[in-house]
């Protein structure tokens, strides 16, 4: 009966006992430790994921209670490392769009590391990404000009980031699809955005904002002709993209 009375009192007076330690209870909440002037922990397990031929995706664990913020460093094949962006505190992703004209197949290489006032982290690991096969044409358009001319364009939201050309496939009716011209990017004009193609046989293309033009000539009037395009480079290829239009 005593040590029921006592435990009230203690329990009243705002003192009890933990694994024989005395303590008074508090509504106060406890000062955490000062981790503001020391250097945060480095963020792990980074990984990249392609999106699109010039965005992609990098995801990584932050283990940091004290970051300001992450910097993102990238490099391409045979360049240095240089920083492309900074997030805010407690974000763990980050997307890298690709805006400067680049080789198709180019792996490009990634690291993270947190900041504070105090300093940075050690980076986190290095992330490898190779942009494979090309992403496929945006739109195609096909357009009658004459009895024996059909005009068809295609569009990309690239440019021609990794694509090394593109390859026209056509048929008439119910025939079979076949290839008719394979275009090469010999150039790309970064002022203008021009491109240069060279043709596995005469043709006449013009190209440029991603927007790219081909008459086909020589056709059979009152016939419908359809057509895929589809972009490549030494990885492989893109799905194709049809249209048709009949002759007059």
């Amino acid at each position: 009966m005593a040590s029921v009375l006592i435990a009230i009192l203690a329990i009243l007076s705002g003192v009890a006992s933990v694994q024989g330690q005395d303590y008074k209870a508090t509504n106060n909440n406890v000062n955490p430790p000062e981790i503001a002037n020391v250097p945060p922990a480095s963020p792990s397990g980074l990984s990249a994921q392609k999106v699109s031929d010039i965005h992609i995706k990098l995801v990584w664990s932050d283990n940091a209670v004290n970051e300001d913020g992450f910097a993102v460093e990238a490099r391409a094949a045979g360049q240095s490392y240089r920083e492309v962006g900074r997030t805010a505190a407690n974000v763990w992703e980050y997307s890298y769009f690709i805006y400067e004209v680049y080789r198709p197949l180019t792996t490009f290489s990634f690291r993270v590391r947190a900041f504070n006032s105090a300093g940075e982290s050690p980076y986190s690991n290095e992330v490898d990404i190779n942009m494979g096969p090309p992403d496929e044409p945006t739109k195609i358009r096909t357009e009658t000009y004459s009895t024996s001319q059909i005009n068809l364009s295609w569009w990309t939201d690239t440019l021609v980031a990794n694509k090394e050309g593109f390859i026209i496939e056509r048929r008439a009716g119910d025939g079979a699809f076949t290839e008719i011209l394979k275009l090469v990017v010999k150039s790309l004009e970064p002022s203008t955005s021009e491109t240069v193609f060279e043709c596995d046989k005469p043709c006449e293309v013009s190209g440029s904002n991603g927007v790219f033009t081909f008459p086909d000539k020589g056709l059979t009037s009152k016939t419908v002709y359809y057509y895929r395009v589809r972009a490549v480079n030494r990885a492989g290829s893109s799905a194709p993209v049809e249209s048709s239009a009949t002759t007059y």
